[in-house]
């Protein structure tokens, strides 16, 4: 293999590396979204009674269920 293919190939390497990064960026940035709207949910639910069925959804999200609180 001559010098140009294995430049060409570490090329390639590195878009292919740029380009996943850039998914994952995205992928954390929607990750903290949802994380910070759940957080707000369930803080807000300390204050705020909230349906049995956002209770049942949530707790299919966290896979435990969410106490309700009188604080």
């Amino acid at each position: 293999m001559n010098v140009k293919a294995k430049i060409d190939v570490l090329d390639f390497i590195i878009h292919v590396l740029c380009e996943h990064e850039r998914k994952l960026d995205s992928l954390v940035g929607r990750l903290e979204t949802i994380s910070q709207e759940l957080d707000y949910w369930i803080k807000r639910q300390k204050y705020d009674p909230i349906s049995i069925r956002t209770q049942e959804f949530l707790t299919e999200l966290l896979g435990e269920p969410i106490s309700q609180s009188s604080d």
